[in-house]
């Protein structure tokens, strides 16, 4: 999973289309290289192998090495050794352990004992690391988390991302942004913001009225986000008092068209506005859902997703 997404999001993300012919690896060094001269840097000498061994361990496996396994590879000839040990950390369990460790807390936040106790308990756990595990590109780990509509009930977890925000919308929004978008919004609340101007008002309120026809349910199967075909109409305010129409828009991506009701008419909920989820006991699905358009229409192709997660990975690499 770590060496796939990085490598596949980093190219899609930073790089042109004449350097795919080239190997990933090739392309980071290269890079790297270039930075080296451009700024005048001399880089470091290359470590040892009791370093290495170290590091590869902390990085990939989120543990030091055992005796035994730190002197197996000090002590190997094989001048393959550092691949053949990033590739058996990957293929590891306690790879797999750490990522859903360092994603868990990355996306939900530390959380308390209870509410981490709720992650297992609900599957929310369970979900990532078997995301993980499958080898996941990350762009669909993060449209079913944010569509949070189960195909089975092996994957009931997926809910609990927006689940466990307790309907809070403007929560929602504030924990998405700097998740999958490597962005923070609240300081566009009440006016455009201050300092990264680019981010307007109209971004923080539009990414809530994605979510604000959302809502927890409690079904047969478990928790589920329910969804309405109806209503989440506003207008929000500026700090002068001029007020706007909140719409379906997020920063760098084009608006979602929706209908509005005209003035003081009434909406009526029926029926004929829903289709039935993939699961009988789930909540049945608007045929507009301003949920689904945001992922199909927002997050899809949008490049901060890339963007982000490799600036996640490098991080977890690099510090």
């Amino acid at each position: 999973m770590m060496s796939r997404c990085f490598k596949v999001f980093l190219l899609s993300s930073m790089l042109t289309a004449t350097v795919w012919s080239q190997e990933p690896e090739a392309v980071v060094d290269s890079r790297i290289s270039a930075g080296w001269e451009t700024f005048g840097v001399s880089p470091a000498p290359e470590c040892s192998d009791q370093q290495l061994v170290r590091r590869l361990y902390l990085d990939l496996a989120g543990r030091i090495p055992t005796p035994q396994e730190r002197s197996s590879y000090v002590d190997d000839p094989d001048l393959d050794k550092r691949t053949q040990l990033v590739d058996r950390l990957l293929a590891s369990d306690d790879h797999i352990q750490h990522l859903t460790d360092m994603f868990d807390t990355l996306l939900m936040g530390r959380g308390s004992p209870g509410e981490y106790a709720q992650r297992r308990q609900h599957q929310w756990l369970t979900w990532l690391s078997k995301a993980f595990r499958e080898n996941r590109a990350w762009n669909a780990i993060v449209a079913d988390i944010l569509l949070a509509r189960p195909e089975s009930t092996e994957d009931r977890g997926v809910v609990w991302f927006l689940y466990e925000r307790h309907n809070d919308h403007q929560s929602i929004a504030e924990a998405i942004a700097p998740a999958f978008f490597g962005i923070r919004i609240e300081c566009a609340q009440c006016h455009d913001h201050m300092l990264a101007t680019e981010i307007e008002q109209a971004h923080y309120w539009g990414l809530v009225a994605f979510f604000n026809r959302s809502t927890n349910q409690d079904t047969s199967s478990g928790p589920r986000i329910a969804e309405s075909a109806i209503g989440g109409f506003s207008e929000f305010a500026n700090l002068e008092g001029t007020t706007t129409p909140n719409l379906l828009t997020f920063f760098g991506a084009t608006p979602v068209n929706e209908s509005r009701p005209d003035g003081d008419t009434k909406q009526e909920d029926s029926s004929d506005l829903y289709v039935p989820a993939g699961l009988e006991s789930d909540p049945r699905v608007p045929i507009f859902s301003r949920r689904e358009r945001f992922v199909h229409e927002v997050v899809s192709d949008h490049p901060l997703i890339a963007q982000a997660f490799v600036n996640r990975i490098w991080a977890m690499l690099m510090g």
